[in-house]
């Protein structure tokens, strides 16, 4: 169940549908630049940053390179494309899922 909800939020990414993105996250999500720098503290802050985002970028996509999942943990090595900076952006997201929805993210 972890694997599936972490893939249809990256499937709502591709197509940057905002709201479709945000339903796969509880409203309490936390994300993290690892180990402790908070970016993003509730779905509200989550829908700001993120409808902006995928405004801006028209061609934003991610590619999931690997992906490991340990319960209610997925790990994906991540890389993003279609961004303003038109480089390749990698990066390693660790989600934890719980009762369905992605509770707290870390990036590295």
């Amino acid at each position: 169940m972890s694997e599936s909800i972490v893939q249809k939020q990256v499937e709502a990414y591709n197509s940057r549908d905002v709201n479709q993105f945000l339903s796969y996250y509880s409203q309490t999500i936390t994300i993290y630049n690892h180990p402790d720098e908070l970016l993003v503290s509730g779905l509200d802050q989550m829908k700001q940053r993120y409808g902006s985002f995928f405004e801006q970028n028209p061609e934003l996509h991610c590619e999931i390179v690997n992906r490991i999942v340990i319960g209610p943990y997925v790990i994906d090595y991540e890389k993003v494309t279609g961004t303003t900076e038109k480089s390749v952006l990698e990066a390693v997201a660790i989600y934890r899922v719980e009762a369905g929805l992605i509770q707290q993210v870390y990036f590295l």
